[in-house]
């Protein structure tokens, strides 16, 4: 991996191939990028692709102190200027297609285009995610488990043993803790993440997005289900949807090539 500074931070990336540059921003927070691999590696068959860690999120330092939408695309901004490409193409998973958006929104003069996975214009709604839940026979008291601390990787680890059939539905039982096996988990980062999180809404701004943009989601996403990709979709002018079947919140883990399929025929398209 490789780094630089910007606004106080280090922050760390990966990057490989070559060909236009792919910036893939993960969720949380208080992740890193090292669950969406080796699943989008071979993306950088045709493209410059390249992982990033959040600042206070993985490998990246900060405390989540600092952290906003607009810092964290600013982040992403400076990355592509440190990289030396005048414009990109990003992939954002879940909290990373927030902000995804964000930078649609706030630098759309350097973006190619947008890949939108499992995410929304805002966070998820307490009320879909228990109705989510319901329809995959989980009881609502059955949340509780996010209300325990976790503070560092077996805390997290312990969460998704619970928690993990959720987001991979049609995967064995154990199967987030495999995803899960390398991340860095960083407290700092998921409380920050949180915080910036409370006030954003750019439901009303998505008209605005000019950039061609496909959005995909898991067909048992529990957080982000099918309609309300459909709305996202909808809302954003150059917009295509993709809902991925037999998939919850990470279709790149659970229909591989369906995924890659899709995001290769958008990022190819003349």
């Amino acid at each position: 991996m490789s780094a630089f500074d910007y606004q106080g931070s280090t922050l760390w990336y990966d990057t490989f191939g070559d060909g236009e540059l792919l910036i893939i921003l993960h969720g949380g927070l208080g992740l890193d990028h090292t669950y969406l691999r080796p699943w989008l590696d071979p993306l950088g068959e045709y493209m410059t692709l390249t992982y990033l860690d959040f600042r206070a999120n993985g490998r990246s330092t900060g405390d989540g102190d600092d952290l906003t939408m607009q810092r964290l695309a600013e982040d992403v901004n400076a990355l592509r200027e440190h990289l030396g490409h005048p414009r990109t193409w990003l992939l954002g998973h879940s909290y990373g297609g927030f902000v995804a958006l964000e930078y649609a929104l706030t630098f759309p003069e350097n973006l190619h285009g947008l890949i939108l996975l499992d995410t929304d214009s805002t966070g998820p709604a307490p009320e879909t995610i228990t109705a989510g839940l319901q329809r995959l026979g989980v009881q609502p008291e059955a949340l509780s488990v996010f209300e325990e601390p976790v503070e560092n990787n077996a805390d997290l680890l312990r969460v998704f043993d619970v928690a993990g059939p959720w987001y991979l539905p049609h995967s064995e039982s154990s199967a987030a803790r495999s995803v899960l096996g390398k991340t860095i988990y960083r407290k700092g980062g998921d409380d920050g993440g949180q915080r910036a999180l409370q006030a954003w809404d750019v439901t009303e701004r998505l008209d605005d997005i000019a950039a061609p943009t496909l959005v995909m989601t898991g067909a048992d996403d529990f957080m982000f289900p099918p309609d309300r990709a459909q709305r996202l979709s909808d809302a954003i002018p150059a917009s295509a949807l993709q809902v991925v079947p037999r998939s919850g919140h990470l279709p790149f883990v659970e229909q591989t090539e369906t995924v890659l399929k899709a995001v290769s025929a958008f990022l190819r398209r003349d």
